[in-house]
């Protein structure tokens, strides 16, 4: 498995692993992301971060990151919206960057 230092470490993927394991994985590394997201958008102010987004994001990590796990399908649930949320976040932020490098760069190549 990739490690944060890794830059592959987003697309980590636990092969044989259960629905509830892999979905614990992909909330660790949204809560991850979503650090870096939020220190991002502090330091540097052209940064866009949609605060509802990432809240409502954050708060499906960081319910089901809680030992209290009375309600399984609902943490469940939880932990695969934001999972999704944060993926599609990801992808944004990916094609954001490809188009402003080549709004950027004109017909010149970088």
């Amino acid at each position: 498995m990739a490690t944060s230092d890794d830059p592959e470490w987003m697309n980590a993927w636990l092969s044989g692993a259960s629905l509830d394991d892999q979905l614990w994985l992909q909330a660790m590394m949204t809560e991850r992301v979503h650090q870096e997201r939020r220190l991002r958008a502090r330091d540097d102010p052209s940064f866009t971060y949609d605060l509802v987004l990432g809240s409502l994001i954050q708060r499906g990590v960081s319910d089901a990151l809680s030992d209290n796990c009375e309600h399984i399908a609902s943490t469940r649930a939880m932990r695969h919206s934001s999972a999704m949320g944060n993926r599609l976040w990801m992808l944004l932020d990916r094609e954001r960057e490809r188009v402003g490098l080549s709004f950027h760069c004109g017909l010149d190549p970088c």
